[in-house]
């Protein structure tokens, strides 16, 4: 990305590609902003649940052997993110 001048990247997700692009946005250091539309309000609420609605593919496999997910809301925060209508566990309104 800094190859070609863009040093600044805003990284906007939906629903189910909520929760990869969040972690895709940790990860980079070109993401200044991150806007994520019905995403879990939290991502313990998902990662702790036996009973959800969310696609597996929204619970990455060994995910939290390389991420404190106390530690990525924060990063997320520093990241300028923005939460809009977020979902609870059974992947709808809350």
């Amino acid at each position: 990305m800094g190859k070609y001048s863009y040093n600044d990247l805003h990284l906007a997700e939906k629903v189910w590609g909520a929760v990869p692009g969040s972690f895709a946005a940790l990860i980079s250091k070109h993401v200044c902003r991150v806007n994520l539309k019905n995403a879990p309000a939290h991502f313990n609420t998902i990662a702790g649940c036996e009973d959800y609605r969310w696609a597996i593919s929204t619970r990455l496999p060994g995910i939290l052997q390389s991420f404190n997910l106390t530690y990525c809301c924060y990063a997320l925060v520093m990241k300028h993110l923005s939460l809009v209508d977020p979902w609870g566990v059974m992947a709808g309104p809350k």
